[in-house]
């Protein structure tokens, strides 16, 4: 081979070489338009596969989450005052589920892997908001009624948000409308009620 490419003139080299790219180049968009033909079919593999519950499962307790959060954040504001650290610090979601660990991300198909990412960067966003609150509602200098209540009301929008982002995977996830849990009854401890 070596002896038969090294006869060649240069012409005919680049020749080859601009055959060669342009195969490829082919190839490369046959390739393409597969996987995108391919799609549907993965989303139907997605719904009756092995990740499909996976899926379901890790939202689901997401979602069980915020909605506790979003009755606790009503509660707080009723409460009309600051409430102990421990509700606060509970309401931040655990990275530590399925959609956090890059390596059982890493064994799923891409296309699963981006939502899955997405997710991921709106539970990292709402820690890290809710990190803040409770290092200025507990910091040195207290912040004001006013302060407190639009954070408050943030948070509540933000959590709203995420449930229903969440809620809405499921449910293209199942196929059917995601029907949500029910709340519980919760209490929360005022440790600084605002002034009347």
């Amino acid at each position: 081979m070596e002896q038969w490419l090294g006869e060649l003139s240069a012409v005919e080299t680049t020749v080859l070489a601009a055959i060669i790219g342009s195969l490829a180049a082919i190839l490369a968009g046959f390739v393409s338009g597969l996987f995108t033909l391919m799609t549907p079919w993965m989303d139907h593999y997605f719904r009756r596969g092995r990740y499909r519950k996976l899926f379901v499962f890790e939202l689901s307790d997401i979602i069980r989450h915020c909605e506790a959060n979003v009755e606790l954040m009503q509660r707080i504001q009723d409460a009309n005052g600051i409430p102990a650290r421990m509700h606060l610090e509970k309401m931040l979601v655990f990275e530590t589920g399925m959609i956090f660990d890059n390596e059982m991300l890493s064994s799923m198909p891409v296309w699963l892997q981006r939502r899955f990412v997405g997710i991921r960067v709106a539970v990292r966003n709402v820690n890290l908001e809710l990190t803040d609150t409770i290092a200025r509602l507990f910091g040195d200098i207290t912040p004001s009624k006013d302060e407190i209540n639009q954070r408050f009301q943030y948070h509540l929008a933000k959590f709203r948000y995420l449930q229903e982002r969440l809620e809405s995977e499921v449910s293209e996830a199942l196929g059917k409308p995601y029907q949500p849990h029910g709340g519980r009854s919760l209490d929360i401890i005022v440790i600084k009620p605002f002034k009347k």
